[in-house]
């Protein structure tokens, strides 16, 4: 698996999973619509996930989205489309992407980082996303078809499940002192009854 995918994308709020508490008020994640594209050649498939994002609020923020990619996908390109401009991501150590990103939020530039947290585990965050401004995020992987009962199977998986969380937490975000990372690997969770509020589409070629 090559090191986390990471582009350029800051902001006072922060939006993360589905909803998140601000204020004590549930705020809508900016997360409109997810397109799957999957190309099967023999027993490989190479996959763009394109996510489509907005900000419905009155000022710039910043939007953290915790998803699932298959165990073994090997993500090789990452890119942001703004209007009529494409950033596109380039493969960096960890530490010095976040440092990256960070310096483009300090300085209020609009920037992107996609994080490798467990081997399904992936965390983007999108800086500074102007008011009224849509954004497209395309991801694209390589990932290796399972074979079960004489056939290759596809699959795209779409929730990042409820985990059991060991230790004891440290702080009001989740971490506890056996996972210091939980809250990056925990998303917010929906009642029941009620819709994440985006689409997803897959097209299998």
């Amino acid at each position: 698996m090559p090191m986390p995918t990471h582009a350029l994308l800051c902001s006072k709020q922060l939006l993360g999973g589905l909803y998140v508490n601000e204020e004590e008020e549930h705020s809508v994640f900016p997360l409109k619509h997810t397109e799957v594209y999957a190309k099967i050649t023999g027993h490989m498939s190479r996959v763009e996930v394109t996510q489509t994002f907005d900000n419905p609020f009155s000022e710039p923020l910043e939007a953290v989205y915790i998803f699932p990619l298959p165990d073994e996908a090997a993500v090789d390109e990452m890119e942001i489309k703004l209007s009529d401009r494409i950033i596109e991501g380039n493969i960096k150590k960890r530490e010095d992407a976040q440092t990256i990103y960070e310096q483009a939020c300090s300085q209020g530039r609009t920037a992107g980082l996609l994080e490798q947290e467990r081997d399904n585990i992936f965390t983007q965050s999108l800086a500074h996303i102007k008011p009224g401004e849509q954004i497209e995020v395309t991801l694209r992987y390589t990932d290796q078809l399972q074979f079960q009962g004489g056939n290759y199977e596809f699959v795209f998986p779409m929730v990042v499940g409820p985990r059991f969380i060991p230790g004891t937490p440290i702080d009001e975000s989740g971490d506890t002192d056996c996972v210091p990372d939980a809250s990056r690997i925990t998303p917010p969770l929906i009642p029941p009854d009620m819709r994440s509020g985006h689409d997803i589409g897959v097209t299998i070629d």
